[in-house]
């Protein structure tokens, strides 16, 4: 089914639905969004939510307009997503708000945050994840008579095979550490947070599935995607010279950020583009793939964790920095791995 089958109404909630899974897995999970409870604060319904939004719509159709959308190659594009750290929050160049570089700058870039939020946070949580989560949602509608629901390069991925579970479950203890933390181990504001965005995505996945959907849903017209682009556009110059504006570095960070974006869109355009209209694969078709029900499943099993997290702030607090710090060790690793596969594809 193409996206030219749907009708505004019917793609709204699409859209409402890959932006809040966006939302969920990049703020929820990092608790940056719990403390003000995003759905109900003014901040975070004008700007937060239409950023996460308006990157992950604006990227994934770069990735299909490029025929780039391998899960390696979505790593790349999430990578550009991150860079908005820099220009809207910049954080990649002061740090998180309200403290220094936790491990100082290289160039004028904060060192522990750029390899967090580029090589992990954000191409993983804030893109891929809500991708192969909306997929997991879609692919319940999938019938071969009417379109493939999936990406068939994606279809492994939601599989429930150990390895994939394993990577969910990791995923689950570093929400859930940064959850408790910048909640400051208050539960009821946790719970509240995470569970009233479970429920706005519970919501908008049981709107969609009135009527069989797939991720060619999300492919924008000429049109839309010049609007979004225009409303990134203005978003960054907007935000750049309000927000914050006394974290603005001089001109060497800048530039190298610049080069940072150069880099990765030269990588991007030297891996072989992916012909994803091919058949599922036969070999995983039969298989148990991840599904609405699993969701709810692993998303109470976060909230769980959460709160235990929470009864035992003085161990899990060890426990987050050596998470925190693992990421950033492994963070170039992460990429340099994600770059290779990206490359040697096909």
């Amino acid at each position: 089914m193409q996206n030219e089958d749907y009708n505004s109404k019917s793609r709204l909630i699409l859209f409402l639905l890959i932006g809040t899974l966006s939302m969920f897995f990049a703020e929820i999970f990092s608790g940056a969004s719990a403390t003000r409870l995003w759905f109900i604060d003014p901040w975070s319904l004008i700007v937060t939510w239409p950023l996460y939004f308006a990157h992950t719509i604006f990227f994934l159709n770069l990735a299909f307009r490029t025929k780039r959308t391998s899960l390696y190659q979505l790593y790349l594009f999430g990578t550009l997503f991150a860079l908005y750290e820099s220009w809207i929050t910049k954080v990649l160049w002061a740090g998180y708000f309200g403290q220094a570089p936790i491990l100082g700058t290289l160039g004028g870039i904060a060192i522990l945050e750029f390899s967090v939020l580029v090589f992990f946070w954000h191409p993983f949580l804030a893109f891929i994840m809500p991708i192969m989560v909306y997929q997991a949602f879609a692919s319940e509608n999938k019938t071969d008579e009417q379109f493939n629901a999936i990406l068939p390069n994606h279809m492994k991925y939601l599989v429930q095979k150990k390895r994939n579970k394993l990577f969910l479950i990791l995923l689950i203890v570093i929400g859930s550490l940064f959850l408790s933390l910048n909640t400051g181990y208050n539960i009821p504001l946790a719970i509240g947070a995470s569970l009233g965005t479970v429920a706005l995505i519970v919501l908008f996945a049981k709107l969609a599935q009135r009527q069989p959907f797939s991720i060619h849903s999300l492919q924008l017209g000429k049109t839309g995607f010049i609007v979004v682009t225009v409303y990134l556009a203005i978003l960054y110059v907007i935000t750049f010279f309000i927000l914050l504006p006394e974290r603005i570095p001089g001109f060497l960070p800048i530039i190298l950020i610049v080069l940072i974006y150069l880099v990765i869109i030269l990588l991007i355009k030297f891996s072989k583009s992916i012909i994803d209209e091919l058949p599922l694969d036969d070999s995983n078709s039969n298989e148990n793939l991840f599904n609405f029900k699993d969701f709810l499943k692993y998303s109470f099993l976060f909230i769980g964790l959460t709160i235990i997290l929470c009864l035992i702030p003085s161990v899990a607090i060890i426990i987050t920095f050596v998470i925190n710090f693992a990421v950033f060790l492994l963070g170039p690793f992460i990429f340099i791995y994600m770059t290779y596969r990206a490359l040697r594809r096909q």
